[in-house]
């Protein structure tokens, strides 16, 4: 037998007796539906919000600049600089950032990146009834391998950065070198 909670609404009362004639049965107190559904909505909720800080800690949609030689090195070698980005395409973006001392302004620019693309052209002379006279096709499609890349910045303190990368075809990672007018000279990784 299923215990039966106290107080429930529609219960019989020939069920109600032959339940207390069984005194082996538990009688649970009785949980409205309300507080069942809000247990079920803040676990969602709770599930929703983990889901969310993941999905966000996942998605890095940043390049790093780590200092190699230069004033930003001889200050702090170990710290990297992320640079925020957005894609208006494939192949393009823009990006902005903040140096650190001693410098300490806010730059923005762009990237840029080659994704060479092959395109066919195809003529030929057909003596079928269905294609008389010929038969012409065009086709483009990308070429796999290293493509290559161009970062530039101004800054608001007139420093301007620039750099070039290289990156996978069909990836989102790669490595470049930047240098800025201040001769700092950096390592780009995203």
């Amino acid at each position: 037998m299923v215990p039966n909670c106290i107080g429930q609404p529609g219960a019989s009362t020939a069920r109600l007796a032959m339940e207390d004639q069984t005194a082996a049965q538990p009688h649970l107190p009785c949980r409205s539906l309300a507080s069942g559904v809000n247990l079920v909505t803040s676990r969602l909720v709770l599930a929703l919000l983990a889901t969310a800080a993941l999905t966000a800690c996942g998605a890095d949609n940043t390049f790093r600049l780590y200092p190699l030689s230069g004033p930003i090195a001889d200050q702090n070698p170990a710290q990297s600089i992320p640079i925020s980005i957005t894609e208006d395409s494939e192949t393009s973006g823009q990006i902005w950032f903040k140096l650190p001392k001693p410098n300490k302004t806010k730059c923005s620019g762009t990237w840029s990146s080659l994704q060479p693309r092959e395109k066919t052209h195809e003529r030929g002379l057909s003596l079928k009834l269905r294609d008389l006279g010929g038969s012409y096709k065009n086709s483009t499609k990308d070429v796999g391998g290293v493509n290559t890349g161009e970062v530039y910045a101004v800054c608001k303190d007139g420093t301007r950065l620039q750099g070039t990368f290289i990156m996978g075809s069909g990836t989102q990672s790669g490595t470049g070198t930047v240098t800025d007018t201040h001769g700092n000279s950096y390592k780009l990784l995203f």
